[in-house]
């Protein structure tokens, strides 16, 4: 496979050993291969961790040499490798590298075509230590390591079953653990003494179920490291990674702020994603913590419309009626437009007494699109006469998708926007396992809970606002909304086609598909809707100066720049997620 590239920053908290004076600050940039192979380098020196393996052995990753980053100078380049299974070493593929020094067991040393290094406490080449710990795995010579290097140390595992030399690492940056390490480390009850872990030698695609806020990179995702105070994840441009992430900082310090997540995409594709604050007391909030997105769901049910009627099985004018039959307090000649742009007149299901009760009444419960449909009133208004908001037209949209395609909106989603956009950190509550850890919340009464403790609640936005995802999936998801060929050029007229707005959603101008354009006045920028049962809120950006915020959009002079000198967004999607609590409010600017 080729690997996409895809960057990740991390500024580290500041770590100083006793052996490894801190000395001056310098970056490393640390490139995912596959497996266990890293490529990290200074912009001098390169390590190579596990690497050359063999591509694609025992069902593990499979990579190619146009994915490995170019080494600078092979005088010094040095490997360091933990044993000789060729899922972690292959000899035969020695000869394109060409390292100064290798680091590994006496078979690798054997097969180095360059200066062998012996396994020590204390190995050296040029600015780099390795620390050698002699691990146990299959009756093998094999090693896991300690490296230093400017002030940075990191934890390489290899294949050991155990996990008693990772917990007796101290005082690490990053601590690279392989799944069945992270689960023996959960059984022991112990902690990683590590700022990051970061899960490795996983099968593509394989959950990895979340121990000490560990992380899952992807293939091509590259970790930029140096000290630091603070994280962000996302670009290796590092002055503008620190001012956005202190940006985060200052936010995330201020007295009842919580946390927030954020993710921004670039001009030139890079993109930026960073955190501060918390999920809940002692676990930081992380870049992949899914938050509930609220209405940004609509833009996926939306664009799954938009799709059926690219491939003619249905038509924006349709009436509902036609895949829905008769249905109660739904006028049958509402159109799928009407639906999407809210002229439809349908009463808001969120808005009913019994529906309100029905979440508190058993908080087991799971709520299915039809079980919604049970609470909507008489239509407010005829069809097409004005525009006013309502969840209920975003329920029936999912059930003629799942009539049109005999397929529930769960596999729809996955299928037509999750799996073909790689988005792995987005979640459909009560209808599937979460692909990641769940942010906490707060209640009204300032309790922090999990969202799925509650699964009434989180079930009650269905195919309208209930999904859940990490910023940088929602930022990933905007960009290809509006730039990727999600939808055709002629869907994209459709859906940015926009009505006149009613007014009765403050600031907003106009309607489209899915979608809806707020102003925002300057006295009041920050303003945004907060959901009614639980404090976490999600925006999302729209390309050509307007924002969207949880299915809507806003615009004008009201936002300020987080960079001095910034500009408003022109022609990138949705690319920020936020909420008041984990996730809080963020105005997006583009640099």
């Amino acid at each position: 496979m080729r690997i996409a590239p895809l960057i990740i920053t991390l500024l580290l908290a500041n770590a100083t050993t006793a052996q490894t004076p801190p000395g001056p600050a310098r970056t490393l940039t640390a490139t995912f291969i596959g497996n266990e192979a890293w490529h990290i380098t200074d912009g001098e020196y390169t390590l190579l961790t596990d690497f050359p393996y063999q591509s694609g052995y025992s069902r593990y990753m499979t990579w190619e040499w146009s994915g490995v980053p170019k080494i600078a100078d092979s005088a010094k380049l040095l490997v360091v490798t933990t044993h000789q299974h060729r899922d972690h070493f292959a000899a035969e593929l020695f000869s394109r590298l060409n390292p100064a020094g290798v680091v590994g067991p006496a078979p690798v040393r054997a097969a180095a075509p360059t200066r062998g290094i012996e396994p020590t406490g204390d190995a050296r080449f040029g600015p780099i230590r390795v620390q050698a710990i002699s691990t146990p795995h299959a009756d093998l010579e094999h090693y896991s390591y300690v490296i230093e290097w400017h002030g940075l140390r990191f934890y390489l595992p290899g294949d050991t079953e155990g996990a008693s030399s990772l917990i007796a690492a101290k005082n690490l940056d990053v601590a690279f653990v392989t799944p069945w390490m992270l689960r023996a480390v959960a059984r022991a009850g112990a902690k990683i003494d590590a700022r990051r872990v970061i899960v490795v030698h996983h099968e593509a695609g394989e959950s990895v179920a979340p121990y000490q806020a560990s992380t899952v990179p992807r293939q091509g995702e590259v970790i930029v490291l140096r000290r630091g105070p603070v994280e962000a994840v996302g670009l290796a441009d590092t002055s503008i990674a620190d001012q956005l992430q202190a940006a985060l900082a200052r936010w995330a310090e201020v007295p009842g702020h919580h946390g927030v997540s954020a993710s921004v995409i670039l001009r030139d594709g890079t993109q930026w994603s960073g955190v501060a604050g918390q999920s809940r007391p002692e676990e930081p909030l992380r870049p992949e913590h899914l938050i509930a997105i609220a209405s940004i769901t609509k833009t996926m049910t939306a664009a799954v419309i938009l799709q059926l009627a690219d491939e003619s099985r249905l038509s924006l004018d349709d009436p509902v009626a036609k895949w829905l039959g008769p249905r109660p307090n739904v006028d049958p000649e509402i159109t799928l437009r009407q639906l999407m742009n809210h002229t439809s007149g349908l009463d808001n299901y969120t808005t009913s007494a019994a529906f309100n009760a029905a979440i508190g009444a058993d908080p087991s419960r799971v709520f299915k699109a039809a079980d919604l449909l049970t609470f909507i009133g008489p239509p407010r208004f005829r069809p097409g006469a004005r525009t006013e908001y309502t969840n209920t037209a975003f329920i029936l949209l999912g059930l003629v998708a799942e009539k049109v395609t005999g397929k529930s909106m769960l596999t729809l989603y996955h299928e037509r926007l999750f799996l073909p956009l790689q988005l792995r950190e987005v979640l459909l509550p009560g209808f599937e396992t979460p692909p990641a850890p769940v942010a906490h919340a707060l209640t009204r009464g300032a309790r922090i809970v999990n969202p799925l403790d509650q699964m009434s609640l989180a079930s009650a936005g269905n195919y309208a606002f209930g999904l859940l995802a990490s910023a940088r999936d929602v930022a990933r998801w905007g960009h290809a909304l509006f730039t990727a060929g999600v939808i055709s050029a002629r869907a994209q007229t459709e859906m940015r086609t926009l009505v006149s707005a009613a007014g009765n959603i403050p600031g907003e101008t106009g309607v489209g598909l899915g979608h809806s354009r707020l102003r925002l006045p300057r006295a009041n920028p920050d303003r945004s809707q907060r959901g009614q049962l639980v404090r976490q809120q999600s925006s999302a950006p729209r390309p050509r100066g307007g924002h969207h915020r949880g299915g809507r959009h806003e615009s004008g002079p009201g936002r300020r720049p987080l960079l001095p000198g910034a500009q408003p967004a022109r022609d990138c999607g949705p690319t920020l997620t936020k909420g008041q609590t984990p996730v809080q409010r963020l105005s997006y600017w583009r640099a």
